[in-house]
């Protein structure tokens, strides 16, 4: 994914949750990257208001329907 495209945080959680959630994007085709990974890890504080410490997976915007398509199929599934 470029750097200098537009980017669209598709979903916001844990460091661990943000992980699996990346893996499954680019095992399915779309490039995507975590934001916010060691300060919502290290300083959660920092990351969020109120402590809440995301790890954010952002995808291009031109990913960003496709990416949230496959996470809404997916958990339907589960």
């Amino acid at each position: 994914m470029s750097s200098s495209a537009s980017i669209v945080t598709i979903f916001s959680g844990s460091g661990i949750e943000a992980s699996m959630v990346l893996s499954f994007l680019e095992s399915n085709g779309i490039p995507a990257r975590l934001e916010d990974e060691y300060t919502g890890t290290m300083a959660p504080h920092v990351a969020a208001g109120g402590g809440a410490g995301a790890v954010k997976v952002a995808v291009a915007a031109g990913d960003a329907a496709a990416a949230k398509e496959l996470l809404a199929k997916r958990r339907s599934r589960t």
